[in-house]
């Protein structure tokens, strides 16, 4: 999801971060891989955004999926995850 007044290909490139700083609303990622999403959940969670796996919980590297951003939202996304 792209908000608005996004930076463009920061929002591609580094999504949780784009979440964290409030580029983007919430952000998926699938197969996320520790060394491109790592700096941004980490950034997410200390600004009190919500970082999500793949059953709702909170995220842990190896899920198929991560879901970032205002909590509603990333709820919400991660609430569509089939598996």
């Amino acid at each position: 999801m792209r908000r608005p007044g996004g930076r463009g290909r920061a929002d591609r490139e580094r999504p949780p971060t784009s979440a964290a700083e409030g580029w983007l609303d919430a952000c998926v990622c699938l197969a996320p891989k520790p060394w491109d999403v790592a700096a941004g959940v980490a950034l997410c969670r200390e600004r009190g955004r919500d970082v999500l796996g793949a059953d709702g919980r909170a995220f842990a590297f190896g899920s198929p999926v991560l879901a970032a951003g205002a909590p509603e939202v990333a709820r919400s996304l991660a609430g569509l995850w089939e598996g």
